[in-house]
């Protein structure tokens, strides 16, 4: 069966009321647009999303229905030839898209929802590699969203081998600054070069965001035995929530539960959001927690 155009174009305008109307009179949430439709042609409509004229929050909100009515994030149509994955139809739009939040966050939801990090289009091409695209990081304004989108991805799991071919991410990121001087040279091009380097001397995710608490409890342990210290310099204090933390007094359980929800490394990687969002109490009540800058005020 086949998407009726009409629900195809809703889909492109975002109009969540027409596609629901059509599902709950017992659409196929999986079927695809007809070959000849104006739309996504051949794609589901989750493939479709990221593909709509003028993506806006509208298409977060169907994209989230339509994974709650029984959308398959994996389905890859039998007769499409290209072998894209929803989650390829996001990062081949994230360039030349407008609200490139918006796509980010409808890619943080299609991982959520355990599309597949590592599936290889006709090319061979993993998503990772599409993110690595030349044409996501030609000019600035597509750098920090291209970067954005590398770090939803390794926080997924994607692999860093083979991302096209026998390809590594480190071949690919080599190929791409490599007589660019302007991308060479660029912050989140560099800062992205770091994550991949740190993320395989790790070898895994969880051992990549594992690191900075095992320091910090590693210091811990230097300062209940004596050899670390605070500064008490007034130009140089230790700041008192750093004290605290590493106070012998200060109780294991606590320490642990403070180091659950502080980790720059989670922070960091934190997935984009095209909507905002308030009354955040954890973020608040941990902002002022250890920074880099603050553990070089600790004397070993």
């Amino acid at each position: 069966m086949v998407v009726p155009d009409n629900v195809v174009t809703a889909v492109n305008e975002g109009d969540v009321s027409t596609v629901v109307a059509w599902l709950d009179g017992g659409g196929d949430v999986n079927d695809t647009a007809s070959h000849s439709s104006p739309f996504f042609p051949g794609d589901t409509l989750l493939m479709g999303i990221p593909q709509a004229d003028g993506v806006s929050t509208q298409h977060i909100e169907l994209a989230k229905i339509l994974l709650q009515r029984g959308g398959d994030v994996n389905c890859i149509p039998d007769d499409g030839e290209d072998e894209y994955s929803a989650l390829h139809c996001c990062l081949d739009c994230l360039a030349p898209a407008l609200a490139k939040a918006v796509i980010l966050e409808i890619i943080g939801i299609y991982l959520a929802a355990g599309a597949s990090v590592n599936h290889k289009n006709w090319g061979g091409e993993t998503p990772l590699y599409m993110a690595l695209k030349y044409k996501n990081w030609y000019t600035n304004d597509r750098r920090r969203p291209a970067f954005d989108s590398v770090k939803l991805l390794l926080r997924a799991g994607a692999s860093l081998d083979d991302v096209c071919g026998s390809l590594t991410a480190e071949d690919v990121l080599d190929v791409r600054g490599r007589g660019f001087d302007e991308l060479a040279n660029d912050e989140h091009y560099i800062a992205c070069k770091q994550l991949v380097a740190d993320l395989r001397a790790a070898g895994s995710w969880k051992n990549y965001a594992r690191v900075p608490p095992k320091e910090l409890l590693r210091l811990r342990s230097l300062v209940a035995r004596g050899r670390a210290r605070s500064i008490k310099r007034l130009r140089a204090k230790t700041p008192r929530e750093l004290e605290l933390l590493f106070a012998p007094t200060f109780p294991n359980e606590l320490c642990w539960r403070v180091l659950k929800y502080w980790n720059p490394r989670h922070e960091a990687l934190r997935a984009p959001s095209a909507s905002s969002h308030t009354g955040n109490n954890l973020r608040i009540s941990f902002e002022r927690m250890p920074s880099q800058a603050a553990l070089e005020n600790i004397a070993l």
